[in-house]
């Protein structure tokens, strides 16, 4: 596999689905529209020389496409200001509605951000980890291959090694290959209009 040529790693995906189920039931109740729902997290990964601690992530759950951004802080403004680049790039667009977890990074600067692109964004319930599997899933694939590739490294050279960042690039355009379905096309799914009269945190 060209990905794990790139890092010279033995064989750091073996161990992750390469031909993951269609659906799970998490998209299937939030139907099949591309762009329609993002799950975002936040990593807490080993410190780099350039005091990167966190890797924000973020999913679209009807096609599995995704991005990150490194991070290194996880206030609410850093938060805000990594998704705007992840705007930026091909991988995601702005979607309708946006789940997180009910972290501090998640509300302040950054939910006031998306609320003004319009953006529903919603809270997860606390210890309820299905509700954010997918975004559990990516986030556990991205950790395998991160810490493969640190540990290869602390293998060929004996010394700690943290630049975990050093790949993020090939990672993302590589795993996104990897991970990419495409709704059903008869699909005729479209996301509500944004309402502005939500309650600013909603649970569930």
């Amino acid at each position: 596999m060209k990905l794990i040529a790139d890092l010279e790693l033995k064989n750091p995906l073996a161990i992750i689905p390469m031909k993951p189920k269609k659906y799970n039931k998490i998209s299937e109740n939030m139907g099949y529209l591309e762009d329609s729902v993002f799950m975002v997290d936040l990593l807490t990964m080993p410190k780099t020389k350039q005091g990167y601690r966190f890797l924000l992530t973020v999913c679209d759950i009807a096609t599995k496409d995704f991005d990150m951004e490194p991070l290194k802080s996880k206030e609410s403004k850093d938060v805000k200001i990594a998704f705007m680049k992840i705007s930026t790039r091909p991988y995601l667009d702005h979607p309708y509605e946006l789940i997180t977890d009910g972290g501090t990074e998640s509300k302040s600067d950054f939910h006031d951000y998306v609320t003004k692109l319009k953006i529903y964004h919603r809270t997860s319930l606390p210890y309820r980890h299905n509700q954010t599997a997918n975004i559990e899933s990516l986030n556990r694939s991205l950790v395998k291959i991160f810490f493969a590739y640190m540990n290869d490294k602390e293998v060929k050279t004996g010394k700690r090694y943290n630049e975990w960042t050093d790949i993020i690039d090939t990672v993302r355009e590589q795993l996104n290959k990897v991970r990419r379905i495409d709704p059903p096309k008869e699909t005729k799914d479209e996301p509500p209009l944004f309402n502005e009269e939500i309650p600013k945190y909603h649970i569930g």
